[in-house]
């Protein structure tokens, strides 16, 4: 039988693309090829020595990957939320980048991929599409793509997200993996600190920002732990907050300072720590596969009635408001697998119930997965290919 020929069109190659990818690599049946940005980089991560993908990895804003894609002829196209522009094959896959709580996600939201879709495929997101499929994490993510964000039923396929079958399967000796982080993580607890940029500075809605920040290194101080700090891309702050994040992690004992646009994996960073605090990342849903503590920061005043979020748009980080808070969410913040904090006090207090207790949240993470994802078994990147074979017959 002829290979199926895959192109996954990366972003930011981790997560879920970087899984399936890895997975398509190691399947006879498939041929495989990355395309994304700032391969030289991706290459100096650790993982790409630990977990290699066996197949090209191609710069996207190159000819010779041009010309390589159309003696490539793909069959599907998988992508994550940005789409190529031209034409490369028949049918587009979409793997999102993460499931959480970010609303609301609705028609509106999606204007560009409605559109992308439909000048790839030539059919709507909202009709029948043989050329096209959505996976959804689970039965909650399925129900919101259907009635709020307006994708039809036919489009979608409920197989989980790839990312949880590295998570659940790849097992890797701490030891080992301190390697590749500071000596002095060593024989200490970790704490990874991974945040949404949507809400500005992450703390801010509590009291001075670096301030609380320098108090809660210090709590980590206190307690013998080790914070690996993960930002989105620098160009999503401001340089002012981004010096003082960069002050602020020099004054501590043992504080790694990342950036998605320089350090891609977060593979590594999940698998060594031991504890992670979020303010509604959709990252921390990938945690609960790991069960051990997870710490969701409200975002937010929730004493406000007004909230206040940000947006990317024609390349700059834009404002938008809405009346109530309750715009911001497309799932209820109280469902989660793990401990909600709404003050610095409670953040401390949740930070050494997570040293003294590791199980504290098995429970309500094992929970949310059966409630809201498709099976956490480590087949979710086998049922996803059963999805790219059924696009390819039906096309024959």
């Amino acid at each position: 039988m002829e290979k199926i020929r895959v192109c996954l069109w990366a972003t930011t190659l981790q997560a879920n693309i970087f899984s399936f990818a890895r997975y398509l690599a190691g399947q006879s049946d498939f041929e495989t090829v990355v395309v994304t940005e700032n391969v030289a980089e991706y290459k100096k991560e650790p993982v790409n020595g630990l977990l290699p993908l066996n197949c090209p990895v191609m710069e996207r804003d190159s000819w010779s990957t041009e010309r390589f894609l159309k003696k490539f002829k793909a069959d599907v196209t998988v992508v994550d939320n940005h789409y190529p522009k031209k034409k490369i094959s028949e049918g587009i896959l979409v793997l999102w980048h993460g499931f959480g709580w970010k609303g609301p996600e609705n028609r509106q939201d999606f204007d560009t991929p409605f559109r992308e879709v439909q000048k790839l495929t030539g059919i709507s997101p909202d009709l029948p599409n043989p050329f096209f499929r959505w996976i959804c994490a689970g039965p909650a993510n399925y129900d919101h793509r259907k009635n709020i964000t307006g994708i039809a039923a036919e489009n979608l396929r409920v197989e989980g997200q790839p990312y949880y079958d590295d998570i659940v399967n790849a097992k890797f000796d701490k030891d080992r993996l301190l390697e590749f982080y500071p000596g002095s993580f060593k024989g200490k607890k970790i704490a990874l600190l991974a945040f949404t940029w949507h809400y500005g500075k992450i703390l801010s809605h509590w009291g001075e920002d670096i301030v609380i920040f320098d108090r809660l290194l210090s709590l980590f101080d206190e307690l013998g732990i080790a914070s690996i700090i993960r930002m989105h891309d620098r160009k999503r702050f401001e340089k002012k907050y981004l010096d003082q994040l960069a002050e602020l992690a020099g004054k501590h004992e043992s504080v790694l300072l990342k950036y998605k646009d320089e350090n891609r994996d977060n593979l590594l960073d999940i698998q060594i720590s031991d504890m992670m605090i979020s303010n509604f990342s959709s990252i921390i849903t990938y945690y609960y596969a790991s069960l051990k503590p997870s710490i969701h920061i409200y975002p937010v005043d929730r004493n406000s009635r007004e909230s206040v979020y940000r947006v990317w748009k024609d390349g700059k980080v834009r404002e938008k408001s809405s009346e109530s808070a309750d715009y911001i969410w497309s799932l209820p913040s109280d469902e989660n697998g793990g401990l909600v904090v709404y003050s610095m006090e409670e953040l401390f207090e949740a930070v050494k119930r997570s040293v003294q207790d590791p199980d504290c949240c098995k429970e309500r993470s094992l929970n949310f997965m059966k409630k809201h994802l498709a099976p956490v078994d480590g087949k979710n990147c086998e049922r996803i290919a059963g999805v790219l074979k059924e696009m390819v017959q039906r096309k024959g």
